[in-house]
């Protein structure tokens, strides 16, 4: 299986990547199941946008 790959810095960067219909990307986080997919036929992405360099989504915080 062959597909592009993108591995945004920003959130905005990935936002614009994902609704972007040429590129027609799938997210990749770190618990992902795309991996699981792609080897089992069940999920065949055009292109792979891999969340794992944004700052902003490694990690859950409590905010007031």
């Amino acid at each position: 299986m062959e597909f592009d790959y993108y591995r945004p810095k920003s959130v905005e960067e990935a936002v614009g990547l994902l609704g972007n219909e040429e590129v027609r990307g799938a997210p990749l986080a770190y618990g992902s199941d795309l991996l699981v997919g792609a080897k089992h036929g069940t999920r065949q992405p055009e292109a792979v946008v891999d969340l794992t360099a944004i700052d902003e989504l490694t990690g859950v915080r409590e905010e007031e």
